[in-house]
């Protein structure tokens, strides 16, 4: 269960009647679609006896109940009961993936995945426990997405986690954040170092007594390791060399050397407009498409060693 109040859509009031004509689908957190055997059983039963739908008040969008307004469809109803809820669309959203968890037709795994892709995106200081919770999947699976998806914003501090606590995503920055609380407000407790650096109070006495032994607050052994970069290559101008290949009659005189020319000059264009396809591509397709460009460059890296290898010797 969730220790902290998520934003979420709010209900206003008891049921109303609405027409059905009105009602705006869409937006649903099924990326699958509506289930028509779902919806079949569901133009069988009294419309009395199934829970109201949920409408975004503005829009008059269905937040929850697409079956049963597909099935008041069918059966020719004029009307639906339906209770309205007002909040943003990120908020709605919520809402209709908790209400889709907790009751009705179970969301599909590809639909969760992908709820819990859009969550993380929206609200990327939560941590995958919470997204966990919400989406109905594992922390692990909350956490692979997280890696996988391209471009996703975040904390690069901390995370809320269930209980409402932002806690640093290393222990070292939370060391470091009650190092400076403790020179900035030497009267400040050390349970309130702990609540405010998100770190255990324990933790907190260590740091204060590293501080005042001169030390830094942070262990030689917890400090992240320095990486050797190394040393970037010469930026090569692609578009100008693929003209002049294009030039080369060699090249062109071949279908081997055609297809080099195309895929060549296909890669640059990609690569060229990387934000409008990655805007183009819907969440539960990130991953496949993730992994497809990981393996598509590794392939290229290996034909540009191959490539390499075949030069002659300039000796």
């Amino acid at each position: 269960m969730i220790g902290f109040a998520t934003p979420g859509a709010v209900l206003s009031g008891a049921p109303v009647s609405l027409p059905v004509r009105n009602l705006v689908l869409g937006g649903s957190p099924r990326v699958d679609g509506p289930v028509a055997e779902h919806v079949r059983m569901l133009t069988g039963r009294d419309p009395a006896v199934l829970p109201p739908i949920v409408v975004q008040r503005d829009t008059l969008r269905v937040i929850d109940g697409e079956h049963r307004v597909r099935a008041a469809v069918l059966r020719e109803d004029e009307r639906i009961r339906a209770v309205l809820c007002e909040g943003t669309e990120s908020e709605c959203f919520l809402y209709a993936v908790r209400s889709n968890i907790a009751h009705g037709l179970p969301l599909s795994l590809e639909s969760r995945r992908a709820a819990a892709v859009r969550i993380v995106r929206e609200f990327p200081g939560w941590s995958d426990h919470v997204v966990a919770d919400l989406a109905g999947l594992s922390d692990k699976t909350v956490g692979a997405l997280r890696r996988s998806t391209a471009e996703i914003p975040g904390s690069n501090t901390a995370r809320v986690g269930r209980d409402g606590r932002a806690r640093p995503l290393s222990a070292a920055e939370g060391r470091r954040q009650a190092g400076a609380l403790l020179a900035e407000e030497p009267g400040l407790s050390l349970r309130e170092v702990a609540r405010r650096a998100g770190i255990s109070l324990g933790t907190a006495h260590d740091v204060r007594r590293r501080l005042d032994s001169g030390q830094d607050p942070v262990p030689d052994q917890r400090r992240p390791r320095a990486e050797t970069v190394p040393e970037a290559p010469p930026r090569v101008d692609a578009a100008l060399l693929l003209r002049q290949l294009r030039t080369d009659p060699a090249l062109r005189s071949s279908e081997p050397g055609r297809v080099l020319l195309h895929l060549l000059n296909l890669t640059g264009q990609a690569l060229g407009r990387r934000s409008d396809i990655l805007g183009a591509v819907p969440p539960h397709c990130l991953p496949a498409v993730a992994a497809m460009a990981e393996a598509y460059a590794r392939d290229l890296s290996g034909l540009a060693e191959q490539i390499r290898a075949a030069l002659p010797d300039p000796h």
